[in-house]
Order: C-alpha cells, then structure tokens, then sequence
C-alpha cells in the first residue's frame, strides 16, 4: 500500500444505512473528516478532523490483518467530547478500511477510551454472528 493524498471524506452515501448517521451527525455540526492511507509499520489509516481551521483531533488505525483493525493512537478531543466524533471515525475507519475494530488496548485504555468501548449499542466492533453448528 502506497501513502496517499489527504481526502476529505464526502461519500456518505457509501456508508450502511444503519451507520450513515453517525458520520452525518458530525458533518452536519460542521466538522470536516480528512483521511489518509500510510504504507508504514505502526500506522495504516490516518483521520484529522477540523472545525473550520482549528485541528480537534488525529485518530490513527493499524491493520492488523485482512479482517481486523485497532486504534493506535487518539489525541484527546478537548472541549469537542461527546459531539459523535470518535464515534463517527471508527464508523469510517471499519468502512474505508473493509475490517472490524478489535479493543487492542484491552484493559490499558484510558477511562474515557473505557466508557467509549463500553457503549451497549456501539456501532463498531461488533463481530458478525457465525452459527458454528454444521446443518446437514
């Protein structure tokens, strides 16, 4: 995978429905979501995200392999909490990248990356259910 140009991300209705939303939500309070693809061996998937000019936050995604993909790095989103952003870049992030977000971080997460994977109805990292039994 080549590094490349930074894109704003415009093609909502390339998104699931059922996720649209999120991605939505933010657009419409007037954020703008850039992102990138980086051919290096810490970071894959790089998202900035602005209001206006100001720069609120860089998200970084690692590919793990063909079906899985973690946060490596957040900045912290200040007084922009709680407005759907994180949110809305993992929505993307499993989108552009074609893989399922897995809790890397496990219990090392800060408290506020705790509350946010503990969210009962996130939209994001949730395994597709695969029926294990054998029909014949």
């Amino acid at each position: 995978m080549a590094n490349s140009e930074w894109k704003i991300f415009e093609d909502i209705d390339l998104l699931d429905i059922a996720k649209r939303h999120y991605v939505d939500k933010v657009i419409i309070q007037g954020f703008i979501i850039k992102y990138c693809y980086k051919d290096d061996s810490f970071v894959n998937l790089v998202f900035k995200v602005f209001y206006g000019e100001k720069e609120i936050t860089t998200i970084t995604f690692k590919f793990d392999n063909p079906s899985e993909i973690h946060c490596q790095n957040a900045t912290d989103l200040g007084p922009f909490k709680r407005k759907g952003i994180a949110t809305s870049i993992y929505v993307l992030a499993e989108h552009l990248s074609g893989r399922i977000i897995w809790d890397y971080w496990g219990d090392k997460k800060a408290p506020d990356a705790v509350a946010f994977w503990a969210q009962p109805n996130r939209p994001f990292g949730k395994r597709p259910f695969i029926n294990s039994k054998t029909i014949s």
